[in-house]
């Protein structure tokens, strides 16, 4: 798999065992090192954009690129969304870092 990284935010992050969401392919496989977890992760990114006219340059270049797809017109979607429903297990990769709390 060729992630550098997973960043989980959220409520869901905050009591998330690394470990487990692995196991049961929640989130992929990947070293323990390359995922982070940040609670308050809208609150930074947002508190970023305020106060940095380089984030915002950034925010306009990817609001210029941004291209608004409705999915409802792609016959395939329902049947493609229903069947990645199914949480399927990943092969666990062994890491030296501890994801159990």
């Amino acid at each position: 798999m060729d992630l550098d990284e997973i960043i989980i935010t959220g409520a869901l992050g905050k009591d998330l065992n690394i470990n487990h969401a692995q196991q049961i392919g929640l989130i992929p496989s990947i070293e323990l090192n390359k995922i982070r977890v940040l609670e308050n992760g809208a609150l930074i990114g947002a508190s970023e954009l305020i106060f940095s006219l380089d984030k915002q340059k950034k925010l306009d270049e990817v609001r210029e690129k941004a291209e608004i797809i409705n999915l409802a017109n792609w016959p395939k979607f329902e049947s493609v969304y229903m069947n990645a429903l199914y949480l399927r297990r990943y092969p666990l990769i062994q890491s030296t870092q501890n994801g159990d709390e």
